[in-house]
């Protein structure tokens, strides 16, 4: 499907109240595009634009993306509104630092049910970051790597105008790759995980057959 050239386009947005979501939504009603947007708070949303863009293409919605109900009505209210969606940003989410022994499965579903590089936004805060109720002493490793993330707070690489710039780039153009890294330090992390399956690959590549049937 193609951009619409001959109107505005409807965009869908989740988790919109701050960082990149909030930007995302800014400059989506400056270009003069119609947005649904999702958020745990539609006063915060409404509160943070202010008076610095038109909400009149605006349809802000109080959605709990973790029940389903609310999000079949919230895509039903903005269909109603707008007449159909041409592009879905799924970007709610939040960050859980935990060993899967401490993590509950509640906890798994949740972030399973609302999931790029670090902006540099309050997703590092406890607003958009959980931590497990208990820990063990079992992972020192775990603890200061969580240390490290609480402290990347406010120092981030991602500015997030310009993710949001990048975003709405690619999705008018129609151009670029299917994943699009966002941020030098996404780009540095998948490449990271590349590498070490490139490694894993070339480590089993003599004995991967020896499980094969011997006449296949």
């Amino acid at each position: 499907m193609s951009f619409p050239t001959d109107r505005p386009a409807t965009w869908f947005v989740t988790g919109t109240s701050r960082g990149l979501g909030r930007e995302l939504v800014t400059q989506l009603l400056q270009r003069g595009d119609q947005v649904a947007a999702t958020t745990r708070s539609t006063e915060r949303l409404l509160a943070a634009l202010g008076d610095r863009v038109d909400t009149s293409r605006l349809l802000p919605l109080t959605v709990d993306l973790r029940d389903d109900e609310q999000v079949r009505q919230a895509v039903r209210q903005a269909t109603e509104r707008f007449g159909g969606l041409d592009v879905v940003v799924n970007n709610a989410g939040y960050g859980y630092l935990a060993a899967v022994e401490e993590t509950s499965a509640r906890e798994v579903r949740d972030m399973l049910d609302v999931q790029v590089g670090y902006f540099r936004t309050d997703f590092l805060t406890t607003d958009s970051l959980a931590l497990p109720a208990s820990t063990t002493d079992a992972y020192p490793g775990l603890r200061e790597m969580t240390e490290n993330h609480l402290k990347l707070q406010g120092s981030q690489l991602g500015n997030p105008v310009k993710g949001a710039e990048a975003i709405i780039r690619q999705v008018v153009s129609g151009e670029g790759p299917l994943r699009q890294l966002l941020g030098s330090d996404a780009h540095a992390y998948a490449t990271a995980k590349v590498d070490a399956l490139r490694a894993n690959l070339k480590a089993t590549a003599q004995t991967a057959d020896a499980t094969d049937f011997a006449d296949a």
